[in-house]
């Protein structure tokens, strides 16, 4: 079922059953009429293993690939199921391919939970919050929490995965500290490289696919003729990944709180990747915010 937000003429829809979704998202500043911002997400969808690119998911327990379906860390060598699109590696989690629960409801707030067992795409129990809330008529905040429910200590992330709208004539500001150079099959070398400070800052034209870091939770996306959205994300989220493929009007900036295959790269001795590890009962949160004027 989906459930619409509304707060004045700005509109958000969230798909429980499908992943914990946002299907589509329209943001009105002072005295404007609501401008689509995300790539529409199709609400039919029945397939989410190869799931339909648009709206925004949640990355949970992870974001990006796992080096060869084997995760290496505190409690050894875990095998974990490869993802048919990205084989041999995994992507993304699990949590976004399975249905969500909406509790909650307000006219303009939503929250959605997810309960997941440990299975072999990751045999760690957990629990996920996504809070969704349009708190004015330009803005729209959606808030994650990550609690390990597992008997023992377990790796964790999270981070967001948007599609945004951006039509030829849009361009990109973008800061970074550090970027990951990644191979073709989008893992990265095992040291960051120091950036001068403007990742990107113009025009963006695809393909492109950047893992960066310490990037300090700000981005302005320029629309033409539709104003300007500025992503602010919480410190956990210190890491982004900007992707756009080629010939498309759409791109991605995924925050995360750990690089892609952090979790490996952190059990070689690799510093900065941001990867996890909770105790029983212990969780994270993280907020990103999307404000259009």
């Amino acid at each position: 079922m989906i459930t619409e937000l509304a707060q004045g003429a700005a509109r958000a829809r969230l798909a429980p059953h499908l992943g914990g979704r946002v299907t589509a998202l329209s943001l009105a500043p002072p005295g404007r009429e609501a401008v689509e911002l995300l790539l529409p997400f199709p609400e039919d969808t029945t397939e989410l293993l190869h799931w339909p690119k648009g709206g925004i998911y949640p990355l949970v327990p992870y974001s990006g690939r796992i080096r060869d379906g084997r995760l290496r860390g505190e409690a050894g060598d875990v095998a974990l199921r490869p993802h048919p699109d990205a084989a041999p590696h995994t992507l993304h989690g699990p949590a976004h391919r399975r249905a969500w629960q909406l509790q909650a409801v307000t006219g303009c707030t939503a929250r959605m939970v997810h309960e997941h067992p440990g299975d072999e795409e990751w045999p760690w129990a957990l629990r996920a919050e996504l809070l969704v809330a349009l708190p004015a008529p330009d803005c729209c905040r959606l808030e994650l929490r990550l609690e390990n429910t597992a008997p023992g200590r377990a790796p964790a992330g999270l981070g967001l995965h948007p599609y945004f709208t951006a039509p030829a004539g849009s361009s990109l500001c973008l800061s970074a500290a550090r970027e990951w150079m990644l191979d073709a099959t989008v893992l990265p070398e095992a040291m960051a490289q120091a950036l001068p400070g403007v990742a990107w800052d113009g025009p963006v034209t695809g393909p492109v696919t950047r893992q960066l870091s310490d990037w300090g939770g700000h981005a302005a996306l320029r629309l033409p003729r539709q104003g300007a959205l500025t992503l602010q994300a919480s410190p956990m989220l210190a890491h982004l990944v900007l992707h756009r493929p080629a010939g498309v009007d759409w791109l991605c900036l995924e925050p995360a709180s750990h690089v892609i295959d952090g979790f490996n790269l952190d059990a070689l001795g690799v510093a900065g990747t941001g990867a996890l590890w909770l105790d029983p009962g212990e969780a994270i949160t993280a907020w990103m915010t999307l404000k259009l004027a």
